[in-house]
């Protein structure tokens, strides 16, 4: 008896997130891995294409499409060859708080229009079961209520990424309203760990330490926030993914739902430099600055929502998810 094979396709997918998320459902071989990734020069290629790399060793179960998702028509042609895709994740976007700050039209074009583009073709699929993007810890914005839960008013943004994001969120809505798609929106919180972002804190820091250069830390130090390990980003994007459809309201499905994804516990950027630099076994060299213009002091997420009604809950401690970074950062970078 042949196998049915589920296919997902995800967007983003030489991205962090993307990568792993990727790499895990490779590993059950009923899934087929529809890749799709622009590939852009914002941070290294090299370091994107060598996760593509990994993924390719699949060769039965995964495909990939260098498609930019604010071309429509392009990624389009991509869906029209898998009208049986079952599972969309859409990761793909421009990230970056303080980029975001320099280059607003890109995150309209790339964040809005293209989720917008990703919408509008999987309204007209019949296969499709559920379509799980990636919202942002950011919609939070100047929000002093902590730890932010998702019912949180989110109306004083700090950044345009996190415009684009919350934008993403109120689209999704209306579509999910309008037309018979699940939709579901995971507001992720400082996701660390290997093949994690050169952009990034842990990447940023780590390098610093090695290279006995100066880190600066705004707001004289005193910063905040919950790093969630890849692993459990993973699991929780995962189970939302097959599992949200459990999840019932009195008349019926909630059609679109959002859920924080977030890690044990925030940490003091001050103490998170102190275990790398224990981790690494060098000092850091620190550079107190100012508050800089998109950033906002601490996150701390409330994940009882996504415990309760998905099962998710994360497992790796601080401590452990620095260890395991460091020790691939060394391999990887030599």
């Amino acid at each position: 008896m042949r196998l049915v094979i589920n296919i997902i396709i995800i967007t983003g997918v030489a991205g962090f997130i993307g990568f792993h998320c990727a790499s895990t459902l490779l590993m059950d071989t009923n899934y087929k891995i529809i890749g799709i990734d622009n590939l852009n020069d914002y941070y290294s290629t090299d370091l994107k294409n060598n996760r593509l790399s990994f993924l390719k060793k699949y060769k039965a179960n995964f495909e990939f499409y260098q498609v930019d998702i604010e071309r429509k028509e392009d990624l389009k042609t991509v869906f029209d060859k898998y009208p049986n895709t079952e599972y969309v994740i859409h990761l793909a976007a421009q990230a970056g708080v303080r980029y975001s700050i320099s280059n607003p039209h890109k995150y309209i074009t790339s964040n809005i229009m293209g989720h917008l583009n990703l919408l509008e073709i999987c309204k007209s699929m019949k296969e499709i079961k559920h379509f799980v993007y990636a919202s942002s810890s950011s919609v939070y914005g100047r929000n002093s209520n902590l730890p932010f839960i998702e019912n949180d008013l989110v109306d004083r943004p700090a950044s345009i990424y996190a415009v684009s994001k919350r934008t993403c969120e109120l689209i999704s809505y209306v579509y999910s309203e309008m037309n018979s798609i699940m939709i579901t929106g995971l507001r992720y919180f400082t996701v660390y760990g290997p093949w994690g972002r050169p952009d990034m804190s842990p990447y940023l820091f780590t390098t610093a330490i090695l290279l006995k250069k100066e880190i600066q830390l705004f707001n004289q130090g005193k910063m905040k926030r919950n790093f969630t390990y890849i692993d459990d980003v993973v699991q929780g994007t995962l189970k939302c993914l097959f599992n949200r459809n459990a999840y019932r309201e009195q008349q019926g499905y909630i059609k679109h739902k959002i859920y924080n994804i977030g890690g044990l516990e925030s940490i003091n950027l001050i103490d998170f430099i102190e275990v790398l630099s224990k981790e690494i076994g060098l000092p850091a060299k620190l550079k107190l600055s100012s508050m800089q213009p998109g950033e906002v002091k601490e996150t701390a997420a409330n994940i009882d929502s996504i415990v309760s009604e998905i099962g998710y809950f994360p497992k790796v401690k601080f401590r452990e998810g620095i260890k395991k970074y460091v020790e691939w950062h060394r391999s990887y970078y030599k």
